[in-house]
C-alpha cells in the first residue's frame, strides 16, 4: 500500500499551495455544485526550454503540453483534457461538479505534461467568499507562477449553486435517461426464501429467488447471452437440491444438473450467440495460478476455449501516450477491477407479437463460489447439502470445508424487462466493441426480430455506471454531454451522482449496504493525501446536520461488513478500516457540533448508526459428518463460539421508500 500511494504522488503530481490552520479556520462551505468552463489560456511560458531544453532533443518543435487541474484548497476536483505544443491552448471544456467541502479557496492549476513527469506552471486562486456572495466569476486572470511572477492567463468561467436552490429530483442528467415502462424484481440474497413473507399491511408475497430466475432465464434464452463479471465460475450451480421443485417446464428440468459452463456451451450449440467479458486479473499465473484474489478467470477461460462461447478476459486499462500514463496503466491494472456484474438474455415475447423481448440482471452477485445464500445465512449447517460442492471461506484462511464454518454472503440484485434493459445490453455491445471487438460482433438486432419498445410495468429505471473511454466506447454522440472529462478521457460517473442526488433528497431516512464505507478523505482529521475524495459520506452528514438545524428527525443506516474481506489483521485491511474509522469519525463530529450548536441532548448514533451482522448457530446445526477440527486451529475456535460475521458484499442504497440504487459500485 505505501508503493501505491507513492505512486499516485508521482503520477499525479504534486499540490504545491498550503495553508496553515488559521486559514483553513477561514474556510467557507461549499454544498451544491461547481459549474466550471476552462476556455483557454493565453501566452503560456515554453516550459520544454527548461531543464536543459531536453524535451527539444526528444521533438524540436515541441512546446508546452498544458492541462488544467482545479482544488478546493488541497482537494482536486477536475482535470482536464492535455492540449499538446500550443501556448495558446484552447479547451473549450464545461464541467458539473457537485460539493460539499469546507474551504478556503478554489485553485486553478495550470501545468504541463512531459514525458516524464508533469510540472506546474502556476495558479489562479479565487476565494471560496467571493464564489459564495458573487455566485460567477469569470473572464481573464493572470497566472501566477512559482515565483510571483504572471505567466500567461487563463480564461474561465465559475457559477457556484447552492444544494438549496439545485431542484431535487430522483434523476439526473446521465448519459442513459430515466425510462418508464419497466418491471423490475428485486432480490436479496441468491437464493431466497422458499416461505410466503407477511408485510405490514398483513399480505404476504413469495419473494423471488435471484439464481433460480437466472437460471430459467438462460434455459429460455433462443438469440443471445450476454454475461459481464468480475468473476464467473463455471462449475457454479444454479439449481440446488429442492430448487428443482420450483421448475416448471420440461426445458428446465432438463437442464437442472447441468453446472454454469456446460450450460451455456449447451445454449451455446443450440445456436445461441454466448459471449462474455470477465476481468483479467493481473496475478493469474501466480499464486499456483489461481492469481491473488481467486477469480477463476484463467479457469474460466481455458473451459470455454474451443467451444462456440466467446469468453474475453478484459483488463482493466488506461491508454499509454508517454511514461506517466504508462504508470498510470500499471496503477489500474494492479489496483481496480471491471466490476459490472450482469446478464442479459433475449426472452419470450409479449402476448399477440412473435418478436423477442429482452431481460437483464444488474447487482452486486457475482456468478462465482460462494455467493449461493439464503436468508438465514448458515454457518455449518449447509455444508452437507447447499454448499457441499461450494465451500467459500476467505475472511479465516486455512479453515477446511470438513470443519467449517463457510462465509455467509449477504447480496442485493435486480431483473429488469422492459425499456432500461436495452440500455443494459447497449452497455455491453459498446464495452465489447472497445475491448473484444477482434473476437467478431455482437448480435445483431433487427426490428423485426425484437421488439425494443415493449411496455412491461410503472417502474422507473435509470442505468448508472462509472466507466472510462478506456473501457468502453460512447456511441450516441448526442449524450457525450453528461460525460466528464478527465487528462483527455471521457468519463461516465453518473453513480455517484446519483448517490448525491438522492442523498440531497432524502426527508426520512437513508439506507445503506455496502461492502466498503470510506470517502471525503479531504475532510479527515488526518490520511487527508488518501485518494477517496468523493462527497458522499459528507453528504449524509451534512444532510443530518440541515435536519438538526430544521428540527426535523432523519436516520441514516448504514450496514457494512465488520472487516474487508481476507484476514483482518493484515496491513492492507487495517489500513481500509483505519480509512472507514477516519471516515465515520468527521460524521460523527460534524452531527455532534450540529446537536452541540441547537443546545440537544441527543446522541449522534440517534441520526446516524452503522451496522454489522453476524450469524450464530447452535450444536444441533452441525452436522454429523464434518470433522473435528484441532485444537489449535482457527475452525476449533470458531466450531466453540458457533459465529462469523455475514458479510455484506451488497451495493444498495435505499431513499425514503421511494428510490433505490442497486449495483455494484462500492462507496470507496
Amino acid at each position: 500500500m505505501p508503493f501505491l500511494k507513492k505512486l499516485g504522488r508521482l503520477v499525479g503530481g504534486g499540490d504545491s499551495t498550503e495553508y496553515s490552520p488559521e486559514d483553513l479556520c477561514d474556510a467557507r462551505i461549499l454544498r451544491g455544485q461547481l459549474e466550471i468552463s476552462i476556455l483557454d489560456a493565453r501566452d503560456l511560458p515554453d516550459t520544454d526550454n527548461m531543464l536543459f531544453g531536453l524535451n527539444k532533443l526528444i521533438d524540436s518543435k515541441d512546446v508546452t503540453d498544458s492541462y488544467v487541474t482545479a482544488h478546493l484548497d488541497t482537494c482536486r476536483i477536475l482535470m482536464t483534457s492535455v492540449k499538446d505544443n500550443t501556448l495558446n491552448p484552447v479547451w473549450n471544456e464545461k464541467y458539473i461538479i457537485p460539493v460539499c467541502h469546507y474551504a478556503q479557496s478554489l485553485i486553478f492549476r495550470i501545468r504541463d505534461k512531459d514525458h516524464l513527469a508533469s510540472y506546474d506552471i502556476g495558479e489562479v486562486l479565487i476565494r471560496s467568499d467571493q464564489l459564495v456572495e458573487e455566485g460567477e466569476v469569470s473572464g481573464y486572470r493572470d497566472i501566477i507562477n512559482r515565483k510571483g511572477r504572471v505567466d500567461g492567463q487563463l480564461n474561465f468561467s465559475v457559477v457556484y449553486r447552492p444544494a438549496d436552490q439545485i431542484p431535487k429530483d430522483y434523476e439526473i442528467d446521465a448519459y442513459f435517461p430515466m425510462r418508464g415502462g419497466n418491471h423490475v424484481t428485486l432480490y436479496s440474497c441468491a437464493r431466497n426464501s422458499p416461505v410466503p413473507v407477511m408485510i405490514s399491511n398483513g399480505d404476504t408475497y413469495k419473494p423471488a429467488s435471484c439464481y433460480l430466475d437466472m437460471y430459467r432465464a438462460l434455459v429460455g434464452a433462443r438469440k443471445l447471452i450476454y454475461i459481464t463479471g468480475w468473476s464467473v465460475w463455471t462449475k457454479l450451480h444454479l439449481v440446488r437440491e429442492d430448487d428443482v421443485d420450483e421448475l416448471t417446464t420440461e426445458e428446465e428440468r432438463e437442464h437442472a444438473d447441468k453446472n454454469l459452463g456446460e450450460l451455456l456451451i449447451t445454449k451455446a450449440q443450440e445456436g445461441v450467440k454466448v459471449l462474455m467479458m470477465i476481468w483479467s486479473e493481473i496475478t493469474t499465473g501466480s499464486f499456483n495460478n489461481q492469481g491473488m484474489m481467486g477469480t477463476h478467470d484463467q479457469e474460466t477461460y481455458d473451459f470455454f476455449r474451443g467451444s462456440a462461447v466467446q469468453c474475453c478476459l478484459i483488463p482493466r486499462e488506461i491508454g499509454k501516450g508517454d511514461l506517466t500514463d504508462l504508470a498510470n496503466h500499471q496503477l489500474a491494472a494492479a489496483s481496480y477491477t471491471h466490476h459490472q456484474k450482469s446478464i442479459i438474455v433475449d426472452s419470450d415475447p409479449l402476448q399477440g407479437d412473435d418478436r423477442r423481448t429482452l431481460t437483464a440482471f444488474v447487482g452486486g452477485l457475482d456468478l462465482t463460489d460462494g455467493r449461493y445464500d439464503t436468508p438465514d445465512h448458515p454457518l455449518y449447517k449447509s455444508l452437507t447439502t447447499y454448499h457441499k460442492d461450494d465451500f467459500y471461506q476467505n475472511s479465516c484462511p486455512g479453515v477446511a470445508p470438513n470443519h467449517g464454518p463457510r462465509q455467509p454472503w449477504q447480496d442485493i440484485h435486480s431483473k429488469i424487462v422492459g425499456p432500461t434493459a436495452w440500455d443494459v445490453l447497449t452497455n455491453f455491445a459498446d464495452r465489447w466493441s472497445k475491448q473484444a471487438r477482434q473476437q467478431g460482433p455482437v448480435y445483431q438486432i433487427h426490428p423485426d426480430e425484437f421488439n425494443s419498445d415493449a411496455q412491461f410495468g410503472d417502474w422507473k429505471v435509470q442505468f448508472l455506471r462509472s466507466i472510462t473511454n478506456d473501457s468502453t466506447i460512447f456511441s450516441n454522440q448526442m449524450r457525450e454531454y453528461t460525460l466528464t472529462v478527465k487528462k483527455s478521457r471521457k468519463i461516465d460517473e453518473s453513480i455517484v451522482k446519483a448517490y448525491i442526488s438522492a442523498i440531497r433528497a432524502a426527508e426520512k431516512y437513508i439506507y445503506i449496504e455496502n461492502q466498503y464505507f470510506l470517502g471525503s478523505a479531504y475532510a479527515w482529521s488526518e490520511d487527508t493525501q488518501i485518494n477517496c475524495h468523493h462527497i458522499v459520506p459528507a453528504e449524509i452528514a451534512q444532510k443530518i446536520v440541515d435536519k438538526i438545524y430544521a428540527g426535523e428527525e432523519f436516520r441514516a443506516y448504514i450496514v457494512i461488513p465488520l472487516h474487508p474481506e481476507g484476514d483482518p489483521a493484515t496491513m492492507p485491511l487495517q489500513e481500509i478500516l483505519a480509512w472507514q474509522r477516519r471516515t465515520m469519525e468527521m460524521m460523527y463530529k460534524e452531527i455532534a457540533q450540529a446537536l452541540q450548536i441547537v443546545g440537544s441532548s441527543s446522541n449522534p448514533a440517534d441520526y446516524l448508526v452503522f451496522l454489522c451482522l453476524a450469524n450464530r448457530e447452535t450444536e444441533a446445526d452441525i452436522p454429523e459428518e464434518l470433522d473435528e477440527p484441532d485444537q489449535s486451529s482457527k475452525a476449533f475456535k470458531l466450531r466453540e463460539y458457533k459465529r462469523f460475521m455475514i458479510y455484506v458484499h451488497s451495493k444498495l442504497l435505499i431513499v425514503d421508500d421511494s428510490l433505490a440504487i442497486i449495483g455494484s459500485a462500492n462507496i470507496n
